[in-house]
């Protein structure tokens, strides 16, 4: 059972200990975020990012804070320092593109990109977080057909990536 009263306990005791503990930053500051409180998580965030700007989470979930404050232009820089640190996270760095423009209301330009990379991605997970990403463009612009369409593909490329019961989260949705 998911109790973030307590997980908040834990990581604070961890951080009383050592402060500048990368994963207690990391997942406090995620916490604070997905229980509504994005200022604190930012600022836990990015102490650790600072400590260390090699790890690709701290990007990835101070981008998040930040798009969840509507600090748009930030998150775009920490998105652009993303690709400039850790190369390795260019899907990463994308998907946070994406969610930026999402948040941005450009819906168009997020799915000019999700479409893009679709076009190259090889990778199963990556191609169903982009096909799932273009559904939920296409409901909410009342193409109810497209939607269904990538939902079943995304589907689809979670089964060959093994992940039958993200597939199963996705069917769930579409009823």
């Amino acid at each position: 059972r998911y109790q973030p009263d307590s997980a908040e306990r834990a990581f604070k005791a961890v951080l009383e200990r050592s402060p500048d503990d990368p994963t207690a930053l990391n997942n406090y500051g995620m916490l604070l975020v997905r229980v509504q409180r994005p200022a604190e998580g930012e600022a836990l965030l990015s102490r650790g990012l600072a400590a260390d700007s090699g790890r690709s989470s701290f990007y990835v979930n101070l981008s998040t804070a930040l798009v969840a404050q509507r600090k748009l232009d930030e998150a775009g820089r920490v998105i652009d320092a993303l690709e400039r640190n850790v190369p390795a996270a260019a899907d990463a760095a994308t998907a946070l593109r994406i969610e930026r423009f999402g948040a941005a209301g450009q819906r168009d330009s997020a799915r000019r990109l999700s479409e893009a990379e679709l076009a190259v991605a090889t990778d199963p997970r990556n191609r169903a977080n982009l096909l799932f990403g273009l559904s939920a463009i296409a409901a909410t612009e009342g193409r109810v057909a497209d939607a269904d369409r990538r939902l079943r593909e995304s589907e689809a490329a979670e089964v060959v990536r093994g992940r039958p019961g993200q597939a199963l989260d996705a069917a769930l949705v579409r009823a």
